[in-house]
C-alpha cells in the first residue's frame, strides 16, 4: 500500500511541476489584446493570433535594413472576439513602421499605417497613412518579443471602395508583443 501512495503523490508533484512556465520570454497564451474604437461607434475586442517585427523600412526608394534596434516594421493578425460565429472569417491585419530606437520606455512615432480586413474584397483597396496621435510605447523587450502598448493611439486609414475614395478613424488601447 505505501507503493501506491507514492506512486499518486510521485503523480500529483509530476503533474503540478509541469503546469509553471519554462520560458519567461513567452507572452501569456496570445500575442496580446486590443480594443479598436471604430468611427461608426462600433468597438471590437481584437485577440491578436499573430504579431511579427521585421529590422526592415520600407520607403519610395525601396527595402532598408535597419540595426541596433533603429526602427522596424510590424505586422499583426487578429480576430474580433465579438464576433459571435467564431469562425475567424473576419480577420484584421494592421501594418506600421518606426524609425524610432525601440527601447523600453520609448515612445514611437508609427508611419506607413496600414489597416485591412484579410477577406478577399476585389471592390476595395487600401492605402498606407501617417496620420496619427496618442501614444505607443515599448514596455518589454526580449532576445524573442518586443511588447508595445498603446493608449488612445488615434489613426486614419484610407481606403478605395466601388471607386470612392474613403477614410475612417480608428482608436487603438491595448497591448501587443510582435515576434522578434
Amino acid at each position: 500500500m505505501n507503493y501506491f501512495k507514492f506512486f499518486i503523490i510521485s503523480i500529483a508533484c509530476l503533474i503540478l511541476c509541469s503546469c509553471g512556465k519554462d520560458d519567461k520570454d513567452e507572452p501569456n497564451n496570445d500575442m496580446g489584446k486590443v480594443t479598436i474604437l471604430h468611427e461608426n461607434g462600433y468597438l471590437a475586442n481584437y485577440i491578436v493570433i499573430d504579431a511579427t517585427y521585421q529590422a526592415v523600412i520600407y520607403d519610395y526608394n525601396g527595402t532598408q535594413i535597419v540595426q541596433d534596434g533603429n526602427g522596424g516594421s510590424f505586422h499583426a493578425q487578429m480576430y474580433d472576439a465579438n464576433d459571435e460565429d467564431d469562425d475567424f472569417s473576419l480577420v484584421q491585419s494592421w501594418e506600421f513602421q518606426t524609425l524610432d530606437q525601440l527601447e523600453v520606455g520609448n515612445k514611437l512615432r508609427l508611419s506607413r499605417l496600414l489597416y485591412y480586413t484579410n477577406y478577399s474584397d476585389l471592390n476595395s483597396i487600401n492605402f498606407e497613412s501617417d496620420e496619427s496621435e496618442g501614444d505607443v510605447t515599448v514596455i518589454k523587450k526580449t532576445d524573442k518579443y518586443i511588447t508595445l502598448k498603446f493608449k488612445d493611439f488615434k489613426f486614419t486609414y484610407y481606403f478605395l471602395h466601388n471607386y470612392e475614395e474613403r477614410s475612417r478613424d480608428v482608436i487603438v488601447n491595448g497591448e501587443i508583443s510582435f515576434k522578434l
